[in-house]
């Protein structure tokens, strides 16, 4: 008999994994300006910055005056800045941030192979498998180049379901409480929870609510640890039903693209093998479904595959947690006994007809050759980042904000995703909002419709709807008066260029700040923005 491999072998494998994993995201950081994508990662790098600096774990400062930092401070992601800011502390806020974000990327990988293994009598499949996983969708590659703590959460959530599948309700419990100290939307492993129940229900079998109650009981313990525990229950809430609601309301916050609807043939372009592998999953799980281990979830894991897919269709971010437990339940179903004896039958039938060989190397040819073009395509995100990366432009704006503004005043800016990288560079002002508008409305609705309105239309307006009272020259005064008694600020930071054109040009709140001298004045301009001081004047407030 075959005498199987150790543990040691397999765990010396999976810390190969992880050093070529690590291998390759350094390189890829290394050719990286700054940090791609540009926004969040600035903001963790400089809170977890400042936690160092002050030695203060739950450090939050008033930043944002009209913003949960300020007016509910919390920090989200406590757990996750407070680790990073010990290896901030030594390698500074860019390298410091950059490791911390090729690890949690790597890591995935060989956590993603140790699961699997313990389904297969050998290494081949595991390995195999794993490295489809990486190479499957550029999209998740690009993701995990963005420095996030979403990127460490992928490994907790695939970690989640493997202590349900194996009742380790003790660790599913203290890791839940880790889980939700280090990501708000930790309670997405609920869903988890809930299908594990619901699938025992539907197959008849006894009910057990353990994984719920681990998964619940460890992220209340999770959330009571949380040095901003009440402020923290109302973000949480604020993400998961309310700004539900407040769009189904008709209010419109702004987001980013990575949730905003894509482009079907984008996403069929740039998912096209993890397309294929859902296909797959599909296929064997309906054709095995009645033959499965009937101790082990596999509902539970294909109707969550199911779920992810149809929000991946939408909302590109999303690929996330659909591509990991695409791979898992492949790996899953690939090892039942049911299937494998199937395959084995299939091979040995199609062997009769074909040369196996040239067919297993066609498809290995395929893969390849797919695996490469995400490179590319990964090369080619890199550098259309690189080529349009302004973080020279921001640090020397930000030398002269702190020179040139008093501390903690406010500064106002048209597009809230800058505020990361102003953050990052600038620590001496505050800003009128940061990220998701949607807090800015929780503070005060019509102080949003005025900012939304002026960012968006030029128009001073308080409500939803459009303001008509006001001509020209009212809407023209009435923006300069807000600026100064309403949003408290003397300062405006504008990008220079917005879609290849002027923001004058492209913006009416860019052509009145660059025609109405007497009430704007250019005070700083370099190659990307552009910074106005705001004329006082001191009658007929709004």
């Amino acid at each position: 008999m075959k005498k199987q491999p150790s543990k040691r072998f397999y765990f010396f494998i999976a810390l190969l994994i992880f050093i070529v994993a690590v291998g390759i995201f350094s390189f890829w950081n290394s050719t990286i300006i700054g940090f791609i994508g540009g926004d969040d990662a600035y903001y963790h790098a400089t809170h977890s910055a400042l936690i160092a600096q002050y030695d203060q774990p739950s450090y939050v400062g008033a930043w944002a005056p009209y913003h949960f930092l300020t007016y509910a401070p919390v920090n989200p992601y406590f757990l996750h800045h407070y680790l990073s800011s010990f290896v901030i502390d030594i390698f500074g806020k860019t390298n410091g941030m950059k490791i911390v974000g090729i690890i949690q990327a790597a890591l995935i990988f060989p956590l993603f192979f140790l699961v699997i293994k313990k389904k297969s009598s050998s290494i081949g499949l595991p390995l195999m498998l794993t490295v489809l996983f990486f190479f499957a969708s550029p999209v998740l590659l690009a993701r995990l180049l963005l420095l996030r703590p979403f990127v460490l959460s992928m490994s907790l959530a695939i970690l989640s379901y493997v202590l349900m599948e194996k009742k380790r309700w003790g660790l599913l419990f203290f890791l839940s409480a880790a889980y939700i100290l280090i990501y708000n939307l930790a309670p997405l492993t609920i869903g988890i929870a809930l299908l594990f129940v619901l699938e025992d229900w539907l197959k008849k079998r006894p009910v057990s609510l353990a994984p719920l109650i681990a998964t619940m009981g460890g992220m209340t313990l999770g959330l009571l640890l949380h040095p901003q525990t009440l402020n923290y229950i109302n973000l949480i809430y604020t993400h998961f039903v309310q700004i539900f609601f407040l769009k189904l309301s008709g209010v419109v916050l702004p987001s980013g693209r990575e949730i905003q609807p894509q482009r079907i043939s984008a996403f069929f372009f740039l998912n096209i093998i993890q397309i294929c592998a859902s296909i797959l999953t599909t296929a064997l799980y309906l054709a095995f479904r009645k033959n499965l281990k009937t101790k082990e979830h596999h509902t539970a894991l294909f109707i969550l595959v199911i779920g992810w897919f149809v929000v991946s269709f939408f909302i590109p971010r999303a690929v996330e947690y659909w591509v990991p437990f695409v791979w898992l339940l492949i790996a899953l179903l690939l090892n039942d006994a049911s299937i494998h004896r199937e395959i084995r039958e299939m091979k040995r039938v199609l062997s009769l007809k074909l040369f196996l060989p040239i067919v297993e190397g066609a498809l290995a040819i395929g893969l390849v050759f797919l695996g490469t073009a995400n490179m590319f395509l990964i090369k080619d995100v890199i550098d259309q980042h690189n080529q349009s990366e302004d973080t020279a432009s921001y640090a020397e704006a930000a030398a002269y904000l702190q020179s040139h503004t008093p501390e903690g005043s406010i500064l106002f800016y048209p597009i809230w995703s800058m505020f990361p990288k102003l953050f990052f560079f600038n620590t001496h002002n505050r800003y009128v909002t940061a990220f998701d508008p949607v807090f800015l409305y929780k503070y005060q609705p019509d102080l949003y419709w005025i900012w939304y309105n002026m960012v968006y239309f030029g128009r001073y307006c308080d409500q939803k709807d459009p303001c008509t009272t006001l001509g020209g020259r009212q809407n023209i005064h009435a923006i300069h008066l807000a600026f100064q008694y309403l949003f408290h600020t003397d300062t405006i930071v504008v990008p220079k260029h917005v879609d290849g054109k002027s923001f004058a040009d492209r913006t009416l709140l860019g052509k009145i700040l660059e025609v109405q001298k007497d009430q704007y004045t250019n005070v700083y301009e370099n190659a990307d923005l552009i910074i106005y001081s705001v004329n006082p004047q001191n009658k007929n407030r709004p």
